[in-house]
This record gives C-alpha cells, sequence and structure tokens, in this order.
C-alpha cells in the first residue's frame, strides 16, 4: 500500500497530509531548519508534508518526520530524532501533538 492511501485511511488529520503530499511539485512545500527553529518547542513533534532544506541551526530536541530532506539538511538535524511519516502516523493515529507546517 502506497504511503497516500495509508495517510487517507487513519483519520481527517492524515488525510490532511495526502492532500498536500500529491501536490504537483511546482506547488510543493518547502520548509527551511530556520523555520522549523522558530516554531518549534523543545520536545515537539514536527511534520513537514514536504522537503525540509538546510538553511538555518536546529537547537532544540524535537522529532521531525518530512516526505524528503536535502543532504545538507539532514547533516544539520543531528539534535532532532527523524521519523518516517508513515511510522509516525502509525504510532499517532490522529495525529494529536503534531505541528503541520506548511
Amino acid at each position: 500500500m502506497g504511503l497516500v492511501t495509508f495517510l487517507r485511511k487513519q483519520s481527517p488529520f492524515w488525510f490532511k497530509v495526502s492532500e498536500y503530499i500529491v501536490k504537483p511539485k511546482r506547488v510543493s512545500i518547502k520548509v527551511n531548519i530556520n523555520k522549523i527553529e522558530k516554531v518549534a518547542k523543545p520536545n515537539s513533534i514536527i511534520l513537514v508534508p514536504g522537503k525540509v532544506l538546510a538553511d538555518g541551526e536546529l537547537t532544540k530536541s524535537i522529532m521531525l518526520s518530512a516526505l524528503s530532506f536535502s543532504e545538507s539538511a539532514r547533516k544539520k538535524l543531528s539534535k532532532a530524532k527523524i521519523v518516517k511519516i508513515s511510522d509516525l502516523a502509525r504510532e499517532n493515529k490522529k495525529g494529536e501533538g503534531i505541528l503541520l507546517l506548511k
């Protein structure tokens, strides 16, 4: 089963996430680390239904999930626990406490 199909069966929150994921590449979501740093609180759960880019530094310990990461962003995210979107959806079926960054 594909990621989008799986997410659509979970809850309204995950259905909304799947809608962001299937958008065309030209309007896809791209979020820099500095934006994540601004909105994240220590130990928060952040979900980016798109790509995380490397501009900025992360100083907080968070759980981070995204569709993809640039290679340089992945290197900078040593403080973050990186989780696959599908694993996050399995752990948190209703999406409670997850901050959706778009």
